[in-house]
């Protein structure tokens, strides 16, 4: 067993798994992962020895992760992602020799360039290597199995569905039945829309597919499918298939009769999750009360929390009904404030409403302001929209953060920012990682206010 991830022939494993982690087409799915889902051939070279190892098998845990465990002469790799956001690239391996299991993560240190770093913990994946050591694992599953685990629509949206769009396409004349697995199905149950002759897809809940008390599964092909890019074709798609269930709403024609006039129409998010704006009541009151000065007749469609599609098995269920009537409180607390305003009449409160309804609802806004992240992704990862995100990142890094939500979907414009001097952040929870999750706060509400609303007002201008 290699002394603290000391590995002679470390260079060619990671030349293999840098060729293995290159995209099939753009940023939607890597080249390991369609290999295993087609059943192709790949290869790596033993870390120990530089041996070529080509034969592989998958296995799936109960956490959803696809493990490639390579036999060679001197032990065994396996191969597996934790890192969702960038598509699944291999970032961890085990390696099994004489009986041991250790665990490595691999650092990127550039393009085709990583560095070791041994885990002493014992992982979930520890244990799996301990199981295929042992060769305690007998289930298989009779189809392959594509898994995902994520609750959040957005991950879904960007990280999945792009590469279900695309794995027909790859295919040739293979043809592949597969279960789609994963805790839940916020967007709904899609699996109709990406099957195809060469693909048959079928959603299957986490919990239908192990036996009380199992662990681990082999699968005959299948894996984490993972993309970083959501191309336009797949928005269309996915908006036609949405578009039925707000086409024909009261709040859809209000908003919709609103753009008709020639008034405009603004998007507002309000949440009560992670990245929480401490004084959200004050500043979003500041903007509304501008917004409508500005423009009397204009409309307002505020969006709160969304509720998935899935509400039945979705492990968030049990905390929807909390979270929405949270949301529900500042709502009212904004109706309250706003003197004058015809609120039935010019405000669409969709807090609450199912997700799918709320992105087609999306398409008849001209402007946005949002939290960054999930929410701006309802709007803004779907439609060709001009806007506004607020979020506590410190000043270094707000251009790059701007740019990175214009950069994930084809249809996306570049956000603009609130001016960064006037983000507090919160002492609250200091801990939270690179103050990506922090509480803040805008320190001139008022001030913030109005220049949203300039914003809003040169955009119009500008597309008159």
């Amino acid at each position: 067993m290699p002394n603290n991830g000391v590995f002679r022939y470390s260079e060619m494993f990671f030349a293999a798994v840098s060729e293995l982690n290159e995209w099939v087409g753009h940023r939607a799915i890597r080249r390991f992962q369609w290999a295993s889902c087609m059943g192709a051939k790949m290869v790596i070279y033993c870390p120990v020895s530089g041996a070529r190892m080509a034969s592989y098998e998958l296995f799936l845990d109960v956490n959803l992760t696809v493990y490639l465990k390579f036999s060679g002469p001197c032990g065994d790799a396996v191969l597996f992602s934790k890192a969702l956001g960038q598509g699944f690239p291999v970032d961890h391996f085990l390696w099994l020799e004489n009986g041991e299991c250790k665990e490595f993560a691999l650092k990127a240190q550039g393009k085709n360039s990583f560095c070791l770093e041994e885990i002493c913990h014992k992982t979930h994946a520890y244990e799996l290597g301990c199981a295929l050591i042992g060769g305690l694992i007998s289930a298989e599953c009779s189809r392959g199995v594509i898994a995902f685990d994520s609750l959040n629509f957005a991950h879904v949206y960007w990280n999945l569905l792009p590469a279900l769009y695309q794995l027909p396409l790859l295919t040739g004349s293979i043809k592949r039945e597969f279960y789609l697995v994963s805790p839940c199905f916020p967007l709904g149950d899609l699996s109709h829309v990406f099957s195809t002759d060469a693909v048959s897809i079928q959603s299957f809940p986490q919990t239908q597919v192990f036996a009380e008390g199992e662990r681990w599964i082999k699968i005959r092909y299948g894996a984490n499918l993972g993309s970083t890019y959501i191309p336009l074709s797949l928005t269309r798609v996915l908006l036609q298939h949405f578009k039925p269930t707000a086409g024909g709403t009261d709040n859809y024609k209000q908003a919709k009769s609103s753009s008709d006039n020639k008034q405009p129409v603004f998007w507002v998010s309000v949440q009560r999750l992670r990245r929480r704006l401490l004084n959200q009541r004050e500043f979003v009151g500041a903007v509304l009360n501008s917004f409508f000065e500005a423009f009397p007749n204009g409309t307002v469609i505020v969006d709160g929390f969304s509720m998935p599609s899935d509400t039945v098995i979705n492990p968030w269920a049990a905390g929807v009904a909390g979270l929405d009537l949270e949301i529900q409180a500042i709502v009212n607390d904004l109706q309250r404030n706003l003197a004058g305003i015809d609120f039935a009449r010019q405000i669409i409160n969709i807090n609450g409403l199912p997700i799918t309804e709320v992105i087609a609802m999306a398409a008849v806004a001209d402007f946005y302001l949002c939290h960054s992240g999930t929410q701006q992704h309802k709007i803004a990862w779907f439609y060709n929209v001009n806007g506004i995100i607020h979020s506590p990142l410190p000043e270094n890094v707000t251009l790059s953060t701007v740019k990175w939500h214009g950069d994930q979907a084809q249809i996306a414009t570049q956000p603009k920012h609130i001016p960064t001097q006037w983000i507090l952040l919160s002492e609250q929870n200091p801990q939270a990682v690179k103050n990506r999750n922090r509480d803040y706060s805008i320190s001139h509400p008022k001030m913030a206010a109005k220049w949203v609303v300039a914003q809003l007002k040169a955009f119009l201008n500008d597309a008159a």
